[in-house]
């Protein structure tokens, strides 16, 4: 059984199937640990110098 095509898994971004399980994973471009995802931009320090 493929829990992601079947939408038995809870991921909110990706979802990987697995040996009968899944695994949640986050969009290319976030990062967090499949439920939490947070975009690697938010960690961007931006510095003005005037």
């Amino acid at each position: 059984i493929d829990e992601c095509f079947e939408k038995v898994s809870d991921c909110p971004q990706t979802c990987r199937n697995t040996d009968g399980s899944y695994t949640c994973l986050c969009y290319p471009g976030f990062e967090g640990n499949g439920y939490n995802c947070t975009s690697d931009a938010a960690k961007t320090i931006v510095t003005l110098t005037f």
